[in-house]
């Protein structure tokens, strides 16, 4: 493999693109989790209703 691919291999693409992975699969994850709790508490407030009624 050619040095002038990897200048630096502190900043090779592999490693960067791993990073880019890590963070959009968390970003990915705190999205579901939040999506999961809004519709469980949308879910609550309609059960809520229906008792009332």
């Amino acid at each position: 493999m050619p040095n002038t691919f990897y200048p630096n291999w502190n900043y090779s693409p592999s490693l960067m693109m791993n990073d880019d992975d890590h963070d959009h699969m968390m970003l990915t994850y705190k999205t579901l989790i939040s999506s999961s709790a809004f519709f469980f508490f949308l879910d609550l407030l309609a059960t809520v209703e229906q008792i009332q009624c």
